[in-house]
């Protein structure tokens, strides 16, 4: 195989290494485009499959340069502002919303409508004049805890493990579809 003109492998500071390649774009009176390919890692990404990158980033620059699509950096920079606001969107969900989503998604797996219904009148009752319009990242382990505590201290032990039981799916699905950042 003939070297790709403009690849490059990056050693930083940290000890990571980046695979990245380079072009023109506009000839030889345009600018030079550095696009990182990504971390070098053997076990993930090999030379090969950078090479490959490398050839699509380069078809993606021909296109551009002719006209017939976007500028792949344009097209990048509009990605990545777009998975911004996604994370941002994500991470103003109230507790409200995440149990409602939650719900919807129990009864879509198609449980029993007699524990359906009761996990909602319990997160209605229990927690939605707590938290309902709460940020869903901002509830801590410490006011869980405390609020089991205080149900636990009513006579209504059941209550406080029935909830128990139905807050911690809540919470590990909403963090697995919205990781905190």
């Amino acid at each position: 195989m003939a070297p790709l003109r403009g690849s490059a492998l990056k050693s930083l500071l940290e000890g990571e290494r980046r695979l990245s390649t380079s072009t023109r774009i506009g000839g030889r009176a345009g600018t030079t485009k550095r696009f990182t390919i990504g971390p070098y890692d053997p076990r993930t990404l090999t030379v090969t499959a950078a090479r490959r990158r490398a050839e699509q980033l380069a078809a993606e620059v021909q296109a551009a340069k002719s006209g017939d699509e976007k500028d792949p950096v344009e097209k990048r920079r509009h990605q990545r502002e777009a998975e911004k606001r996604a994370k941002e969107a994500a991470k103003s969900r109230t507790f409200r919303d995440a149990a409602e989503v939650f719900i919807t998604s129990r009864n879509a797996k198609g449980l029993s409508h007699r524990y359906i219904a009761e996990t909602t009148r319990l997160l209605e009752r229990e927690t939605y004049d707590v938290w309902g319009s709460r940020d869903l990242a901002e509830i801590t382990h410490e006011e869980i805890q405390a609020l089991l505590d205080e149900i636990s201290a009513r006579p209504a032990p059941f209550v406080a493990k029935n909830l128990y039981s139905a807050l911690r799916p809540l919470f590990a699905r909403a963090t697995k579809k919205h990781p905190p950042t």
